[in-house]
């Protein structure tokens, strides 16, 4: 019975007590409830400031703490407030508090009172935010799927799977598309799930490492908090080496750059690491960046060009009025695609007279012509040669027929003008000249030729070699039609001119040009005549080269040529007979090797 009667006594007198609490503790409650809410009030205030911080750091928010914001500013929002006012209301005429308000109050702000800390706890995040998956290097717009490029792309991506592959170069001149593909291998890869990530980072012509750093970072989803440069390195390299496949993108590359300075593990520290690259030159993949695969990057084929530039320009080209100059404008435009949509969108929807003056601009390439970053490329590209030499060399070849040239020639002309430094014997000049041709091919200034013993130049690059020696160096080579000679004045800047097989007016009676080193006139015209005075005011001439010339008579002005290099008479006309003479002046050292 008295256990009974203990147990009765627990369920009815606790739950009394209970009750008639909310009456005498109405006011504490209230007044806990008060302080709670300012508590959860300064909680709310802090993970907002921490919102901010996070956005700015372009980190995106965590559901739970929308969710939270949202319960606490409904809870603010009709928190106890007004509660005290009515809690002190009177009954029995104002001498008793009111025990039903008391009680109603005191209950409500002890339930509340229990929400509010609650949601304290609950708003104590270890962090509200976090870093957004990166988006990668994403797809590539625009890319048109030519037969030319797919077989590279291919052979790029099966090397990429190669286990004994680490580094893959790729290479090729300005606005050939080397950036465009090495994006579509990305894209190719991701696809075919061959790594886990695909990173990409534009290293350029002034390598920033801290800019690199960032941007491999970014496609990581990693935050570099470290001060220095080393740290950084440290922080990507630990990250990199976690992610157990991995392709790392390096656009751009010009000269040697140090993975370990960047913080890109390679070779034996992370076999599932591996590198694509980009660059102009093949020497700075293979020679300075040690890559094992190297692939060129070539113009499109003239098919290929058309029909992207068909494609581009659209319904313009239907006009036949208009497709037979569209058709030589695209053939002008050499293969190059980022010229090739240049033009396009210019003469997009354009009439016949806009695609006729682009023709005759595109005729020859000037600074003004050719697209901004094709020429830039070019530009940074011939200012990187390393040495006077190759400069020089690069330039001579633009003063020949970019379709054909020889090495023969090259090898005469350079003696000629003491381009060859250092050299005593001819095969030294002649092995000197091989290795600067072979860096030129690497820079993709020059191309294979056609025929054995020759080199070839791109129309936009044998164009670009024109205006740098005229700008740099008062250099005029006529590369189409050559209405009038310059006047007087002008002409006695020149040193060096260049007429390779163009119709070209008559030879005034006497070309005063002091400073000229360098005279090539290649001609098949059997009327032109050289006048008996020509060459009397060229005393600096090293270099004169006359095929197929008519010689008859020989102009006596050649006596005056006291400083003579190198003279070159192939298919010269002398009265009935056709001489194919090559003469140079050499030291007698060099005699029984010439």
């Amino acid at each position: 019975m008295i256990s009974i009667v203990a147990k009765v006594a627990e369920l009815l007198v606790v739950p009394i007590k209970r009750q008639i609490g909310y009456v005498l503790n109405c006011n504490t409650n209230i007044q806990n409830l008060k302080n709670e809410v300012e508590k959860l009030t300064d909680a709310r205030t802090r993970v907002n400031h921490s919102i901010e911080e996070a956005r700015r750091n372009g980190e995106e928010i965590e559901v739970e703490v929308f969710n939270w914001l949202g319960s606490v500013d409904g809870v603010i929002d009709g928190g106890g407030g007004g509660v005290a006012d009515e809690s002190s209301k009177k009954c029995f005429m104002g001498l008793c508090p009111d025990l039903k308000i008391r009680y109603r109050l005191g209950k409500a702000a002890k339930k509340e009172l229990t929400v509010v800390v609650d949601l304290q706890e609950k708003g104590r995040f270890d962090r509200v935010s976090y870093r957004a998956a990166p988006s990668g290097i994403g797809p590539v717009k625009d890319y048109e799927a030519f037969e030319s490029r797919d077989s590279v792309l291919n052979a790029i991506v099966d090397a990429l799977k190669d286990g004994g592959v680490n580094m893959v170069g790729v290479y090729g001149m300005p606005g050939v598309g080397k950036t465009t593909l090495v994006k579509k291998v990305a894209e190719q890869v991701k696809e075919g799930r061959l790594f886990d990530k695909e990173v990409l980072a534009v290293v350029s012509h002034t390598p920033d490492i801290r800019r690199i750093q960032g941007e491999i970072a970014d496609g990581l989803g990693l935050k570099l908090d470290a001060e220095t440069d080393k740290g950084r390195a440290s922080q990507l390299y630990e990250r990199l080496k976690k992610v157990t496949r991995v392709l790392v993108i390096l656009d751009d590359i010009w000269k040697e750059l140090k993975l370990e300075d960047v913080g890109i593990p390679s070779g034996s520290d992370h076999e599932g690491c591996k590198i694509l690259m980009s660059s102009r030159n093949e020497y700075v993949l293979s020679r300075e960046m040690g890559s094992n695969r190297n692939f060129p990057i070539q113009v499109l084929p003239a098919s290929e060009a058309w029909n992207l530039f068909e494609k581009m320009v659209g319904v313009a080209v239907k006009k036949h009025s208009v497709r037979l100059v569209a058709a030589e404008v695209a053939r002008r435009c050499a293969g190059l695609p980022i010229l090739l949509a240049t033009v396009a969108r210019a003469l997009k929807n354009k009439d016949l007279y806009a695609w006729k003056k682009a023709l005759k601009q595109l005729t020859r390439f000037d600074k003004d012509d050719i697209d901004d970053q094709v020429y830039l490329g070019l530009e940074l590209s011939y200012k990187s040669l390393r040495g006077d030499e190759i400069k020089s060399l690069f330039l001579l070849c633009g003063q020949l027929r970019s379709n054909n040239i020889l090495i023969s020639d090259l090898l005469r002309y350079g003696i000629g003008l003491d381009l060859f430094k250092g050299c005593s014997t001819l095969e030294e000049t002649r092995n000197s000249l091989l290795t600067l041709v072979d860096e030129l091919k690497a820079s993709c200034l020059l191309l294979e030729g056609d025929k054995d013993g020759s080199v070839k130049m791109h129309d936009v690059v044998h164009s670009f070699a024109i205006s740098v020696a005229l700008r740099d160096h008062h250099v005029l080579t006529v590369a189409d039609e050559f209405k009038e000679w310059p006047a007087n004045d002008v002409l006695q800047q020149y040193t060096a001119i260049s007429l390779p097989f163009r119709k070209i007016p008559d030879l005034p009676a006497i070309l005063e040009c002091p400073n000229l080193n360098s005279f090539l006139l290649l001609n098949k015209d059997p009327s032109l005549q050289i006048p008996d005075s020509f060459f009397r005011e060229m005393k600096e001439l090293k270099i004169l080269d006359l095929t197929e010339v008519n010689l008859s008579p020989l102009p006596s002005s050649l006596q005056f040529l006291e400083n003579l290099q190198t003279l070159c008479l192939d298919h010269c006309r002398f009265g009935r007979y056709i001489y194919n003479w090559r003469a140079k002046q050499v030291e007698s050292s060099q005699l029984n090797e010439f």
